[in-house]
């Protein structure tokens, strides 16, 4: 009686531990997040570049601007810096974060700042409105002489 008592508690330990183990080496590390551009997701078909503790993986978009990359546990363990990419019409927008125990985050804008050349412009327009301001309050003071 005693050994078949001891065969069931021992059976009963062996059921519990197994789920423990089973789910000890699925250890991933999921990276994701949405990519924007001029502050609407990209859509479809962006090459999006993750980085985690030099170990690199590739993703394309998907509809919604959405990428998804699964590291192992050893290729991007818990608390590495984590850095994700992607290039949408010859602009290249990034973004860092740290891996926790089982995701990271990281949504990526990238902003289309097309500014037309002003530096030139306003150092004109400074210079112009400078002398101008000059010849202005010389003319009042000679006119009061």
């Amino acid at each position: 009686m005693k050994k078949i008592l001891s065969l069931i508690v021992s059976l009963g330990a062996l059921m519990v531990m197994i789920p423990a183990s089973a789910s000890a080496l699925a250890g991933y590390t999921d990276v994701s997040g949405v990519i924007y551009y001029n502050g609407v997701h990209v859509g479809k078909g962006v090459v999006v570049t993750v980085t985690c503790n030099g170990n690199s993986l590739t993703d394309k978009t998907g509809k919604s601007g959405t990428y998804l990359v699964q590291f192992t546990k050893q290729e991007c363990p818990k608390n590495s810096k984590v850095k994700v990419s992607a290039t949408v019409n010859g602009i290249t927008g990034n973004s860092t974060g740290t891996a926790t125990e089982d995701t990271a985050r990281l949504n990526v804008a990238i902003v289309n700042v097309s500014v037309p050349e002003l530096g030139v412009a306003t150092g004109i327009g400074a210079t112009v409105a400078g002398a101008g301001s000059i010849f202005v309050i010389r003319r009042r003071q000679l006119g009061k002489n």
